[in-house]
């Protein structure tokens, strides 16, 4: 990995071995008091280069050349940010993951969004002239939409439903759109990326790709769907925060999921989950406030529940399962029952309010590890 090459002056050729240009490597904004004499010019970048990092030439103002070979698979956004002499590059077949931000500021970028219609570079549907409302069908044989038409503050107020080619696998979403009811996902999706659909309020899905791996941060937040919604058996990744607010009913989350992190569930409509032992982690708040949630299991597997992971669900009976170490600030306030492990090495002092406590160890390792309000309630010790 090149992780510095703002010293380099003129036209340059990098040797071979580079895999992958870091972010900021020849970003000269910060650095031009000492740069500004000697500028880049050119660049010639070398094969077997696969990455090249946000902001990497940012600023780059002297830059007319970029020779990017062919194995390139990706340019992370503002890659060429202000490269505004930058008017040889030539982009490689190679190139799948980019968008119209990787050239703010540079001709690139001006022309293109000066071009009327769509434009699809390699596959990638970079810039779109799909009309603001009504239902909008994208074309077929697209890899993947990542420019000015995606993601928050697309400015599709009007748009009621979305139909996604089935050729994609990532979706980028329509976040904030008040006026989305419906979206057509294809089985071909593996990943839906953060904040796909977050607030958009009127969304009803009623179901997930079948082939669907990883969920992004927030990507469901606050969206209503149908309370029998399955997520589907191949999901390995959900992000935080990304059933909060929504109208999920179940959640058996799939086995090869390893954390449950915050505000996953928060204040969503759950009735039911089902978590399984491949889970190592709960994490903060992660079903706080789901007042319909009445009874849940916690796996041996769970090393740590974290502060306030089930505060505010009025849980009728929770089971924490032998094997679990650790209990956090207000995990189980408001619970009305629940079973407690002899595993357990820490359990914070307000992790539990009251209720019925039954505790799977001796008295002398509950008094041990209580606190001041913990001593206070009643529990039962069974070793």
């Amino acid at each position: 990995m090149l992780i510095d090459g703002c010293f380099l002056s003129g036209d340059v050729v990098l040797p071979e071995g580079i895999k992958e240009i870091a972010n900021g490597s020849f970003d000269k904004y910060g650095f031009e008091h000492i740069y500004d004499e000697e500028p880049l010019t050119s660049i010639i970048l070398p094969s077997g280069l696969e990455t090249i990092g946000s902001l990497a030439f940012s600023q780059c103002k002297e830059l007319t050349k970029v020779v990017i070979p062919e194995g390139v698979t990706k340019i992370e956004s503002s890659a060429f940010n202000y490269c505004e002499k930058l008017t040889d590059i030539t982009l490689p077949e190679s190139l799948k993951d980019f968008s119209i931000y990787s050239f703010q500021k540079t001709p690139l970028y001006e022309t293109i969004i000066n071009t009327e219609g769509d434009v699809i570079i390699n596959g990638v549907l970079i810039k779109t002239d799909i009309p603001d409302s009504g239902e909008i069908v994208f074309p077929d044989n697209l890899e993947f939409g990542a420019g000015i038409a995606f993601g928050a503050g697309a400015s599709r107020e009007d748009v009621s439903s979305v139909v996604f080619p089935d050729s994609w696998k990532t979706i980028p979403g329509f976040a904030y759109c008040s006026s989305l009811k419906s979206v057509t996902i294809p089985d071909s999706v593996i990943s839906i990326k953060d904040d796909a659909f977050v607030n958009d309020p009127n969304l009803v899905l009623t179901s997930l790709p079948a082939n669907l791996k990883y969920i992004g941060e927030n990507a469901f937040k606050g969206v209503i769907m149908s309370a029998d919604i399955a997520i589907p058996a191949s999901v390995r990744r959900i992000g935080a925060g990304a059933f909060a607010e929504s109208g999920i009913g179940t959640a058996d989350i799939p086995a090869g999921v390893t954390r449950i992190l915050d505000s996953t569930f928060e204040a969503s409509a759950l009735e039911k989950v089902t978590i399984p032992d491949t889970v190592l982690y709960i994490g903060n708040n992660a079903f706080k406030d789901c007042v319909y949630l009445k009874d849940v299991t916690v796996p041996g597997s769970v090393y740590a529940i974290a502060d306030s992971a089930f505060e505010g669900c009025e849980l009728d009976n929770a089971v924490v399962s032998e094997g679990v170490l650790s209990i956090g600030a207000n995990a189980f306030a408001s619970c009305k029952s629940i079973s407690l492990p002899a595993s357990l090495t820490f359990i914070d002092d307000t992790a539990i309010t009251g209720g019925q406590i039954t505790f799977a160890g001796t008295q002398e390792q509950w008094n041990a590890l209580a606190g001041e309000n913990l001593s206070k309630l009643s529990v039962t010790c069974m070793g």
